[in-house]
């Protein structure tokens, strides 16, 4: 069967937010004091790994994302150079997160178990309806267990001051 494609569009690779001087001045202070508690205990690997973390926010908090190509064929997705076949993939939602509208499908492949895409200019209700021929749209996903963790670990502990009030 030939490989007929059926949608492309643009986005960036990853989210990006740019982050103020106060929230590294608070990863850093939070990344200081774990790491003499973790020296006096003599666990030094985790002294690295806790810098090493930090670096990693810093490097994603300030190098913006490349724009990379999503294409849509009748053999399955192609995003990030990756190809998922149809088989290998589940339902597919919707997600907004931080004002970026995100697709996500429940894979097989993937470790994490779904494989979220940016859509980027894209319409929403596009994508929808071509993906509706070969994968089931959920209109709410039900919440895993990591879905409600990562929620309450963002609930209680952001580093970003609340937006102030008009």
């Amino acid at each position: 069967m030939e490989d007929k494609t059926l949608l492309t569009w643009r986005s960036p690779s990853r989210m990006f937010k740019t982050r103020d001087k106060e929230f590294y001045s608070t990863i850093i202070a939070l990344a200081i004091l774990v790491s003499i508690v973790f020296f006096f205990i003599k666990e030094f690997l985790l002294v690295v790994v806790i810098w090493a973390a930090v670096f990693f926010i810093y490097a994603l908090s300030n190098f913006p994302p490349d724009e990379v190509e999503h294409k849509i064929t009748n053999q399955g997705i192609t995003s990030l150079g990756q190809t998922h076949l149809w088989d290998d993939l589940g339902p597919f939602w919707f997600v907004e997160k931080n004002g970026t509208n995100l697709l996500k499908i429940a894979s097989r492949r993937n470790l994490l178990g779904e494989l979220t895409i940016l859509l980027g200019s894209e319409n929403r209700e596009n994508i929808r309806k071509v993906l509706a021929e070969y994968l089931p749209y959920l209109e709410t996903p039900q919440h895993t267990f990591a879905d409600k963790a990562s929620d309450w670990l963002v609930s209680k502990f952001s580093f970003e001051k609340p937006p102030k009030a008009v």
